[in-house]
């Protein structure tokens, strides 16, 4: 029997002190693609081409999703925003109507005909108006700027003389104030058969960010009507019945339009989708 006492053992390599990567490359064959293995303690990392593909990706991704993203929070505030100014409107013309009677009675057409400043006077101290513009006065108490509608036509410009009426709030919005000549007379054909559609006697155009843009029918301004019954907002459903093109969502709330009738669409449906589809209706669909 062979004696192996003091007989040196050797050691394999893969026993040794070198790490298991080292010796996973030791034993790679020859033909291997790996013939350049990295040292002991250097890290794998991306090349420059890798992550400028990674960024171009990222680029691509962020172009389409935070533009949709951003309308979708503009949209939002603005919604949230007009519900405020409604309510506020609706408190102040309800409190204005207990104490001074229906608008109607108001004695706003008179020999000269219609009265837009008397209107604002009288609802001063309630919807607390800072400052009042006359009609055909110098400049409106709008933004002194070149207003527009949804189509992209213009509209108003601030700096010019207006017929109508305009003020100012104490808390920066603009006002603009408009009776009707036929005040006081039956309006349910021309406005829908609603009860609250037939006593209208004016409008009003509430700019509810003041001189901040975007400045535009339909995105920052929005119009009610004052009937003997309340405040209105234009373009509700109740006023697809009725005969005044103007005062309708379906004809005059798109991309298309003047953008005078989105207010009803935009405090009851809580969406300003008419901005981004053409295919929206009362009794049919109600977002994009």
């Amino acid at each position: 029997m062979q004696n192996f006492k003091n007989k040196t053992v050797h050691t394999p390599p893969y026993r040794t002190n070198y790490s298991e990567n080292s010796v996973g490359w030791a034993y790679l064959p020859n033909n291997s693609p790996h013939l350049n293995p990295p040292r002991p303690g250097r890290e794998i990392a991306f090349t420059l081409a890798e992550v400028l593909i990674t960024l171009v990706i990222i680029g691509v991704i962020a172009a389409i999703t935070v533009p949709t993203l951003m309308n979708k929070i503009g949209d939002r505030q603005t919604v949230v925003a007009l519900k405020k100014a409604y309510t506020e409107i609706n408190q102040a013309f309800n409190l204005a109507q207990s104490e001074n009677g229906k608008i109607s009675t108001w004695g706003l057409i008179d020999e000269g005909g219609v009265n837009h400043t008397k209107l604002a006077q009288i609802l001063k101290p309630y919807f607390k108006l800072m400052k009042i513009c006359p009609s055909n006065e110098g400049p409106t108490c709008f933004a002194q700027t070149q207003y527009k509608n949804l189509a992209g036509d213009n509209w108003i410009n601030g700096s010019n003389s207006d017929a109508c009426t305009s003020a100012q709030t104490v808390d920066g919005k603009a006002i603009s104030f408009e009776v009707f000549n036929y005040c006081g007379t039956d309006t349910s054909e021309r406005f829908g058969s609603s009860p609250i559609n037939s006593k209208i006697c004016a409008d009003i155009f509430v700019d509810i960010n003041g001189a901040k843009k975007p400045n535009i029918l339909g995105r920052d301004v929005f119009s009610f009507y004052l009937s003997d019954y309340g405040v209105v907002p234009r373009g509700t459903k109740m006023m697809e019945s009725g005969t005044a093109n103007l005062a309708k969502f379906s004809t005059d709330c798109n991309r298309n339009s003047s953008g005078y009738s989105c207010a009803g669409w935009v405090i009851y449906n809580e969406n300003m989708d008419y901005l981004h589809c053409d295919d929206l209706s009362w009794d049919g669909k109600l977002k994009c």
